[in-house]
């Protein structure tokens, strides 16, 4: 895959991402904060926001691995 061909995928496989665990990406990794400000933003633990970014991360690459 080319990179250009991969932002609309991306963009599809973050939508598909429950609200928590899609929030969770964007925020540490667009909005580049730190797991403790996004466990601020979201009310969750720091441990909660590590959770959420390691089961996020794995369904992105599952998700953009079968196209």
């Amino acid at each position: 895959h080319c990179a250009e061909c991969l932002i609309p995928s991306l963009r599809d496989a973050i939508d598909a991402l429950p609200e928590k665990e899609r929030k969770t990406i964007l925020l540490r990794f667009f909005k580049g904060l730190t797991q403790e400000q996004t466990a601020r933003i979201l009310q969750v633990s720091q441990v909660q926001v590590s959770r959420l970014e390691r089961r996020s991360l794995q369904k992105l690459r599952d998700l953009l691995a079968e196209e």
